[in-house]
């Protein structure tokens, strides 16, 4: 099985994922109690897997730190009502999270959540595009308001 999955196209899984997911999203939904609001809001993170740390420390780039980014990162993208993510897309661990913003799939009127995503251009998209969001500024450290 590993051999023919090496053959065949990620996008096979992409689309049993998504098929899967349109027909079961009315009993995925969380089952308490909840609000209108609620389905608006798109809670979107990333997590950044080591890989093989120990036998490959010298993959990444080597920042001024000195702290190696050898891996590969999960961004998620997940519904607040839903318990499975309708979106998640992978990059070598050393990319900014802001690349994620491109490639999100939001509807009018829907609110996106995160945090450390700061492009403004994207930003104003979402703005003309009736999509809201909430996000942190990033200050430097010695940046008074």
């Amino acid at each position: 099985m590993s051999d023919a999955n090496k053959r065949r196209s990620h996008l096979v899984f992409q689309d049993i994922y998504y098929s899967l997911l349109k027909e079961f999203h009315p009993i995925i939904l969380d089952s308490r109690q909840s609000y209108a609001w609620e389905n608006l809001l798109e809670i979107i993170d990333s997590s950044t897997i080591s890989l093989f740390k120990d036998i490959l420390s010298c993959v990444g780039r080597k920042p001024i730190t000195g702290k190696r980014k050898g891996g590969i990162k999960v961004h998620t993208q997940i519904n607040l009502q839903e318990k499975v993510p309708k979106f998640i897309w992978f990059s070598p661990a050393t990319t900014h999270d802001k690349q994620f913003l491109k490639h999100l799939q939001l509807e009018r009127v829907k609110i996106a959540v995160f945090k450390g995503y700061n492009d403004y251009k994207t930003f104003d998209e979402f703005t003309q595009n009736g999509i809201y969001f909430v996000t942190r500024l990033n200050l430097m450290p010695h940046t008074k308001l």
